[in-house]
């Protein structure tokens, strides 16, 4: 199946639609696509009357770090009206946004960073090509109070805090015993 369709097969999607009366998913058959991929051009096409994405299309959110309160004194700023917070936090909702809180890498304490100098120092010379990693973690620490707007689906930001910085001697050269 093809992951992208050329513009010139896109074109061949509409009148196997409009003037032959086929189905979304015969013509997903025939073109070798899926059938989303045929009923997002046709819903492209009745939209813009064209089969090119124009860049831009869609609905994007240009203040997501705002808050619904800044936003909202900003367009009275503009435009002399007032609109509620509520009506923007509304309006965000219905444009496929959700309000999220950004997730905090922790910090590194002191005692996490001598065990994980200790750990490298011990295994240093260790076949690295020869270990399997796996990550199981699934928790959360922390939230902040800042309030990110992200489409559904999108993953959660993350800020990051400066992680503990401290000092530790220069780990020797190995010695080449001949």
């Amino acid at each position: 199946m093809n992951s992208h369709l050329t513009i010139g097969e896109r074109w061949r999607v509409i009148p196997l639609r409009l003037d032959q009366g086929l189905g979304f998913r015969d013509i997903a058959r025939r073109m070798h696509c899926t059938y989303q991929t045929v009923r997002n051009i046709l819903q492209l096409f009745h939209e813009t009357n064209d089969v090119v994405e124009l860049e831009g299309r869609g609905v994007g959110n240009s203040y997501p770090q705002e808050t619904a309160t800044q936003l909202s004194n900003q367009f009275y700023r503009r435009t002399g009206r007032f609109v509620t917070p509520q009506t923007i936090r509304n309006y965000r909702r219905r444009w496929g946004f959700r309000a999220v809180h950004a997730r905090i890498q922790p910090l590194l304490t002191q005692r996490h960073a001598a065990q994980r100098l200790a750990f490298c120092q011990q295994h240093i010379y260790d076949d690295w090509r020869r270990v399997i990693f796996a990550d199981e973690k699934i928790f959360e620490v922390d939230a902040t109070d800042i309030v990110y707007w992200t489409p559904y689906g999108r993953p959660r930001p993350t800020t990051f805090r400066s992680q503990y910085s401290f000092k530790d001697e220069p780990i020797p050269p190995p010695s080449l015993n001949i």
